[in-house]
């Protein structure tokens, strides 16, 4: 994940939409110190629920803030049976309960991303 483009979508898209970033941040739940933190010589990566915060508030894609499409609209998901019971049994957890699959998501992501960058360095693809 390169956190440089996604700083630079997320403040374009903010001063598109003519909101200043501290009003944007703040308004969509993402936190004050979400650029910041990703600006850092040890960059932090945003949490999946402060992305999707900031993209619904600016009515944009994550795919898009995140640099993953040139397609600026959110995309309708129709969802399977399966994957609605996933999402019902995520409300039903209490806010400790997300913040942990959240954190497990995003650190298996992660390690997924590693093992991808491995094997295109070592030419295994």
């Amino acid at each position: 994940m390169n956190h440089n483009e996604i700083v630079y979508n997320i403040e374009r898209v903010i001063k598109e939409k003519g909101h200043t970033i501290n009003y944007a941040l703040v308004n969509s739940g993402a936190g004050s110190n979400l650029i910041g933190n990703m600006k850092k010589a040890k960059p932090q990566t945003p949490s999946v629920d402060k992305i999707m915060a900031l993209a619904s508030f600016l009515n944009v894609s994550m795919d898009y803030l995140m640099g993953l499409t040139t397609n600026v609209e959110p995309q309708q998901t129709v969802l399977s049976d399966e994957h609605k019971g996933l999402v019902s049994d995520y409300d039903k957890l209490d806010w400790k309960g997300k913040r942990t699959v959240i954190s497990t998501l995003q650190n298996e992501l992660d390690r997924m991303e590693g093992l991808q960058t491995s094997r295109t360095t070592s030419g295994i693809a």
